[in-house]
């Protein structure tokens, strides 16, 4: 925040080299652990939910997949001589035989798309740091407006510095404690805000994707080498 900071020439060395090896092992860290915990909630979430597939491009696009490589695996079952014989309307046939039994109910009961909502993770974000507010307003004898601003500049690696908890460091060894604490919210809470901004960017790419079907931007032919 400012408050602390080297001020011999040794002690500005041993920050810039600490710091060239720590920042990128922070980044591993919140890129890891948010995407852990994003796949945690997704999974979290698919289960409470009771909703059905309901992506109709998706079943229709497995199944035209299935017909494809059906067809490829049986016109390559016969000898070449054989395939310059067969009828012309014969890959036709193919294509509208009916899909085994085993493979319809694979499509059924095909798992659905875990789409955790946007507004679930402003929430999280927002009671997680409603959380902190509340907890260093009695700590430090802030406002919860003032704690509020404190852990969105301080999550945000903003970090102004004009608000720091735990000034009388020197004062008893319950403060340390509140700064060990407080290092910790702050690390859980970023690898928070890494799994939220995780799931609201697939979901608006989800979103956009289906716009664009709608609308004609998107084909779905481009969607599929964009999958592939």
């Amino acid at each position: 925040y400012g408050n602390i900071a080297p001020r011999t020439s040794w002690g500005k060395v041993a920050t810039v080299l600490y710091a060239i090896v720590g920042i990128p092992l922070m980044l591993l860290y919140l890129t890891n652990i948010g995407d852990t915990l994003a796949k945690s909630l997704r999974y979290i979430y698919s289960r409470l939910c009771t909703c059905k597939p309901n992506d109709p491009y998706r079943r229709r696009k497995c199944t035209d997949n299935y017909r494809v490589q059906h067809t490829v695996a049986h016109n390559s079952s016969f000898e070449p001589a054989v395939q310059d014989k067969l009828p012309v309307h014969s890959e036709d046939e193919a294509r509208i035989e009916a899909i085994p039994n085993e493979v319809r109910e694979d499509l059924e009961h095909e798992e659905p798309r875990a789409s955790v909502p946007i507004t679930l993770c402003l929430l999280i974000l927002v009671g997680y740091i409603s959380g902190g507010a509340t907890v260093f307003s009695l700590w430090e004898g802030w406002g919860f407006l003032d704690g509020s601003y404190f852990c969105f500049v301080t999550l945000s690696t903003i970090g102004f510095g004009d608000l720091v908890p735990g000034h009388s460091v020197a004062s008893g060894q319950a403060s340390q404690e509140k700064l060990i604490i407080c290092s910790l919210y702050l690390l859980i809470g970023m690898a928070l805000i890494a799994m939220c901004f995780n799931l609201m960017q697939e979901e608006v790419i989800h979103k956009i994707r289906n716009c664009g079907r709608k609308i004609g931007i998107i084909k779905e032919t481009d969607e599929e080498n964009d999958l592939a």
